[in-house]
């Protein structure tokens, strides 16, 4: 009967930790000073480690997606004629706890 009780509340107390990690998405431009156009835009094998360093800075564990930000990303809440063009391409980088 102990095992029993002891198995549930070990449960009771991991299952938070077993639910499904947040996500947040941030939108970066490309010339904020750590690397984004270097590596993310040329697909190059250092885009992983920019995006993590990214995520880390913002005291998350980890980038799950980095890609390149379509204007309607950045513009998507404006009017139409407020939206303009970017001067610079911009990111999107979704970071987990």
């Amino acid at each position: 009967m102990r095992f029993v009780v002891f198995a549930a509340v070990l449960a009771a107390c991991l299952a938070p930790s077993l639910s499904q990690a947040s996500e947040k998405t941030f939108a970066v431009p490309a010339d904020d000073g750590y690397g984004m156009d270097d590596c993310l835009a040329e697909g190059k094998a250092c885009a992983k480690l920019v995006a993590d360093s990214w995520c880390q800075v913002k005291g998350l564990n980890h980038s799950v997606r980095f890609e390149a930000a379509a204007p309607e990303d950045i513009t998507g809440s404006l009017s139409e004629e407020a939206a303009r063009p970017a001067a610079a391409p911009a990111y999107l980088i979704t970071c987990q706890d």
